[in-house]
């Protein structure tokens, strides 16, 4: 029965132990001559006291023309099988990954042919609202030159006594009007827009959106990014809730550094910035605290970004050999990821290449820097 709806599901859901690698082919098969309109990936890992809030949010959901594979990455852990058999609904399949696939491979799963049309993701700490669905289904119908759309986020922390507050913030003002974005802006040097678990995507589109496992989890939303060809859709409502959590069982490791170093090398050398928009870039990285060795370290490594050098200051170049000073170590083990992982340069290479080619000439300095 659906919380706090009365309404009953007949079936009982499908449960699927099985490599998730093949999961898609199986999963397709099913009821392909009646596709529904929208595929949903939940995907958890290691909290699986928080799947039933996530399953509710979307079961509870206006929209109703919907499929959704639940997708468990810890295969230690046999709890979401029950918490997603509890619910007695067909729509929703499990699936057990036999190995840990770790959360760049599982966030891959949703970028591959489907047979419905649009695809988008929740995760098991975060919740939608319950227009989500039809509100998105809705945008992305009336702009059928999009491949992406993302919503605005309400933000809610996790409190020491496992409860939830609303912080009151939103990732956009909650009054924006709908935005396209073109590439490129600021935002996109080293972040993204979309947020994977307030999208939806065009699954015509979304097919070879899978990311190399040898970038890793760390900042794949920025990297996913460059694969999202313009315009891109922000719906200003705040229709999904990111949660800010206490702890996470996904680690981001070492390679954090390196992976910001590739986008911005690899952006500043697809883009070509005047030198005014470089200089506001760095003049917003000094803020403390302070990041301009990425951009430094860019500048460095990358032939085609060392245009740049002239506009980094004294204290820039005081700052970055202060920090190689103090973690000679670390520095190291940055410069190294980046020679190790050259396949992953390449791929950036490529597709920020790609984006940069919609809009060629330097962009205009108002678009660039404008904020939502």
């Amino acid at each position: 029965m659906f919380p706090g709806t009365g309404r009953e599901q007949p079936h009982e859901p499908k449960n699927m132990h099985v490599d998730a690698t093949a999961a898609g082919t199986s999963l397709m098969a099913m009821g392909a001559e009646m596709a529904p309109k929208v595929r949903v990936f939940l995907f958890t890992y290691k909290r699986a006291h928080l799947l039933p809030r996530a399953l509710d949010s979307l079961r509870n959901q206006t929209f109703t023309d919907w499929v959704c594979e639940v997708h468990n990455d810890d295969p230690d852990d046999d709890e979401p099988r029950r918490i997603v058999e509890a619910t007695s609904d067909s729509r929703i399949s499990y699936v057990h990954h036999e190995k840990n696939l770790g959360g760049l491979a599982t966030y891959n799963l949703m970028f591959r042919p489907m047979d419905e049309p649009f695809a988008t993701q929740l995760h098991d700490d975060e919740w939608w609202l319950p227009t989500f669905l039809e509100r998105m289904v809705d945008t992305l119908e009336a702009h059928p030159d999009a491949a992406v759309l993302t919503c605005n986020q309400q933000h809610h922390e996790e409190m020491p006594d496992g409860s939830w507050r609303d912080t009151g913030r939103t990732t956009f003002p909650p009054d924006s009007p709908l935005i396209k974005v073109h590439w490129p802006h600021h935002r996109q040097v080293l972040g993204a827009f979309h947020a994977d678990g307030a999208m939806m995507t065009r699954t015509n589109l979304t097919a070879d959106w899978t990311l190399p496992e040898a970038y890793g989890f760390s900042g794949s939303e920025a990297a996913r990014e460059r694969m999202m060809p313009s315009p891109m859709l922000i719906l200003g409502e705040p229709l999904a809730v990111f949660a800010v959590t206490r702890s996470t069982a996904r680690v981001g490791g070492p390679i954090w550094g390196a992976n910001q170093i590739m986008l911005a090398g690899t952006f500043l050398k697809a883009v070509r910035l005047p030198r005014r928009h470089m200089n506001e870039l760095l003049k917003r990285r000094r803020r403390r605290p302070r990041g301009t060795n990425t951009f430094l370290l860019a500048a460095l490594l990358f032939p085609g970004a060392r245009y740049l050098l002239p506009a980094f200051t004294a204290g820039d170049w005081a700052f970055f050999l202060a920090s190689v000073a103090r973690h000679p170590g670390r520095m190291l083990a940055t410069v190294r990821s980046l020679h190790a992982r050259r396949e992953v340069v390449d791929f950036l290479h490529h597709h920020t290449a790609r984006r940069a080619a919609e809009s060629p000439g330097p962009p205009d300095f108002e678009t660039f820097f404008r904020e939502f």
